[in-house]
Parts: C-alpha cells; sequence; structure tokens
C-alpha cells in the first residue's frame, strides 16, 4: 500500500482508515507510534469530525517524514502488537495525545484496543 504522503491523503477518511488498518496487521516488533499535535478536520461520511491522527506500522516513519512537509507535526512514542492490541510506549507521547489515540482508534473501528506500558489488559467479562 502506498505511503499518506500528503494532508489530503490523510484526511481521505476511507483512505487513512485502510492505511492504518493494513499496517497495524504488520507490526512484527517495536516500531514508532505517532499523534498528530494538533487536531485535524475530518470528514467522516460527510460529517465534520475534529481529531487527531494516529500512524503506526512499518511505513508510518516515512508518512511522517512525508507529512511534516505538509505542515503537520508529530508526538512520538513506540508500540508493539500482541494479538488484537497495540502496546504503547511512552516517548514524547503526552497523557493528552494517548487519550486523544484511543478516541480515534474507536472512530476508526479497526478493532483494536490501545493499552499504556505497564497497564494490563481487562479481564473478558464472565
Amino acid at each position: 500500500m502506498k505511503l499518506l504522503e500528503t494532508k489530503d491523503q490523510l484526511l481521505e477518511w476511507e483512505e487513512y482508515r485502510a492505511y492504518l488498518k493494513l499496517n497495524l496487521k504488520r507490526i512484527t516488533r517495536e516500531q514508532g507510534f505517532f499523534v498528530s499535535k494538533d487536531p485535524l478536520e475530518f470528514q467522516i461520511n460527510g460529517k465534520p469530525w475534529r481529531g487527531y491522527a494516529v500512524l503506526a506500522g512499518p511505513k508510518s516513519d516515512q508518512c511522517v517524514r512525508k507529512l511534516k512537509q505538509d505542515g503537520i507535526r508529530f508526538q512520538t512514542g513506540t508500540c508493539s502488537r500482541q494479538g488484537r492490541e497495540i502496546k504503547i510506549g511512552a516517548g514524547d507521547l503526552k497523557d493528552k495525545h494517548l487519550r486523544e489515540a484511543e478516541k480515534t482508534f474507536l472512530k476508526l473501528r479497526l478493532g483494536y484496543k490501545l493499552l499504556r506500558e505497564g497497564e494490563e489488559p481487562t479481564a473478558p467479562a464472565e
């Protein structure tokens, strides 16, 4: 899959969602996890949503470099994947950016849960 190289490509919700969904599956070791420093205006099914972009996976470093040229800045952390859980290492990510990343993951309906480093998954209800 091609890189997300411009702000317009990133803001194209379905393209962004497909890109992230594929790249999350490709996480095989600790890799970069990026959250935009500022919120962006997305259009989802014709409705506006103001949220923070999240990039992760093997091509995320390249995307971040390209998007930086388009004026989008990112906070940086690390992540690893264990099944359907993405474990986030702190890096320079602030709690606010981790909370916003969780909102974006929910909005994208990716089926992955974000866990902070040291946080244990919740046991399924019986």
